[in-house]
């Protein structure tokens, strides 16, 4: 669950209020300019806000660090170089994020048992990765970057994942695939996803799912899909 309260930002966000269940996925929409970066900036903590309070899971986070929120919130960029690195093989990267959290020992590196996780993951996206661990993130094409970093912030136990425009440089069949797995994996996950889009295809394809961020305030905000998750 996240819970933001009279949140005040630079004029970007003026008393914005917002509230989204656990495992709920919404849709945030609003002009250029509008602030919609400056709000997940601001969920993240790269942006601490002037006055106001953020809670995930009842958890005051609002004087919190961007790193001490690491556990708790994910982020997907548009741009799939972003969320992955290059000269790391998709091993290595998925192994990233599987650690991250986690008390890291002598032994966190690769082992059998992790890599039949890893492709269970990967088998999941149906782009055929899964017997490509081996293979460089910076081989792969946009598509596929970007559904490994789909595959990434789900291997972690992060309670919110925000979504920024993550299927802008995809083409339309990609875009779908992309959207409908991570709806796919909230539902299962019971993540409570906040997706930034411009995308008129998603919109109408959520459009009672939404949030729309005018003059820096929440002016109407839908109710998220029902994904079977209960707020604790």
């Amino acid at each position: 669950m996240l819970r933001m309260k009279n949140i005040y930002v630079r004029e970007v966000l003026v008393d914005l209020n917002l509230t989204v269940e656990k495992g709920e996925f919404l849709m945030v929409l609003g002009d250029n300019g509008a602030g919609k970066t400056t709000l997940f900036n601001t969920i993240s903590g790269a942006i601490q806000p002037f006055q106001g309070s953020i809670f995930v899971d009842y958890e005051d986070v609002t004087n919190k660090t961007q790193f001490q929120r690491a556990n708790l919130i994910a982020n997907v960029f548009q741009d799939p170089k972003v969320g992955t690195i290059s000269n790391m093989t998709l091993r290595e990267n998925m192994n990233l994020a599987y650690m991250r959290g986690r008390k890291r020992k002598l032994s966190t590196c690769c082992s059998e048992k992790r890599d039949e996780l890893f492709r269970e993951k990967l088998i999941e996206l149906d782009m055929g990765l899964e017997d490509r661990l081996d293979s460089y993130a910076g081989e792969l094409s946009g598509g596929q970057r970007q559904a490994l970093s789909i595959a990434m912030v789900f291997l972690t136990d992060s309670k919110i994942l925000l979504l920024d425009e993550i299927t802008a440089a995809l083409d339309r069949a990609n875009s779908e695939k992309i959207i409908n797995i991570v709806y796919e994996k909230s539902k299962q996950t019971c993540k409570t996803c906040l997706m930034i889009t411009h995308s008129p295809q998603i919109i109408e394809q959520f459009e009672n799912n939404v949030a729309i961020l005018e003059k820096g305030k929440i002016r109407k905000q839908g109710i998220g899909f029902a994904t079977g998750c209960f707020a604790s």
